[in-house]
């Protein structure tokens, strides 16, 4: 899919083909999805689906199902069904995911990563094949690397909690040479601008608009009480050192690994992107106040 480059203007992308992917009531979304893929056939566009939907879309040929894992990279469009926990999930097991498009549709909890309701679905899908004007939002990846080995890529946050339940940790936080914290605390979280609405909003981050690029900050429990979020950079390098009793490191609420006694771990924004299509300039708020109005 080609989208010339454009982040904040209005641009057309030219479809190479679609994939489907829907982990949560699926029942509920088969026929949202049985109609679109009506609406692609029509327009003779090819599309391959999350092969977890097989026992709901049993009228669909067998050879349309795929392991998200291997989607082919002609499946440049990726439609999701669910909510932010689908879209995380996509983002850590799509191949290529950097390449491609998110078109989140709304049936979680939250929902605050998509973008429509499964009733606009198929209005949506036909105003980006037939090439009309859309937004991409370019959403930054966290790159962590442990103990300058093992790399790690997230697109909300990265959180060090201890390997031992109810411990604290002792852990020391760098920002380039300079000393943030040392100290105990129940773990830390660090977090991209997209993830401010997501598990560090509870922990009293800000939330942030698309177009500021930076890393948020703040401990779990801190022993030290002064302690408040913060406002990092972009090119901030932070790196954390975890002195005792060891930590699980989690991506996107996804348990990425867990060590035993100290380790070190960097963390810096990353120049690979996650796109998706937006149709207003003023999605986000408009996301944004639905989420603060709505009864969880």
């Amino acid at each position: 899919m080609d989208s010339s480059g454009c982040t904040v203007q209005p641009c057309a992308l030219k479809v190479g083909g679609v994939g489907v992917l829907g982990r949560v009531n699926r029942a509920r979304i088969a026929r949202y999805v049985i109609g679109l893929l009506r609406l692609l056939d029509e327009h003779s566009m090819g599309y391959v689906i999350d092969d977890s939907l097989k026992e709901v879309l049993t009228d669909v040929k067998y050879e349309h199902f795929k392991k998200p894992e291997e989607f082919p990279p002609w499946a440049d469009l990726l439609v999701i069904f669910g909510g932010d926990g689908t879209i995380l999930r996509a983002v850590h097991t799509v191949p290529l995911i950097t390449e491609r498009f998110i078109l989140g549709v709304n049936v979680g909890t939250v929902g605050f990563l998509t973008e429509i309701d499964p009733e606009r679905l198929n209005e949506a899908v036909l105003h980006v094949l037939k090439g009309g004007e859309v937004y991409v939002e370019r959403s930054r990846l966290l790159s962590s690397s442990l103990d300058g080995k093992r790399e790690f890529h997230m697109l909300n946050e990265l959180m060090v909690v201890s390997s031992s339940f109810g411990r604290v940790m002792t852990f020391e936080i760098y920002k380039d040479d300079a000393t943030i914290y040392r100290g105990s605390a129940d773990g830390l979280v660090i977090s991209t601008r997209t993830g401010s609405t997501a598990y560090i909003a509870s922990l009293g981050g800000p939330v942030v608009d698309p177009e500021v690029e930076l890393l948020l900050l703040s401990l779990l429990c801190p022993l030290r009480w002064g302690f408040r979020p913060m406002i990092l950079p972009p090119w901030a390098r932070i790196k954390v050192k975890v002195l005792r009793p060891g930590g699980r490191i989690i991506g996107d609420g996804i348990e990425l690994t867990t060590i035993k006694g100290s380790f070190m771990i960097g963390v810096r924004l990353s120049n690979r992107r996650v796109n998706f299509i937006r149709f207003s300039r003023n999605s986000f708020y408009n996301r944004l106040n639905r989420r603060l109005s709505m009864e969880i």
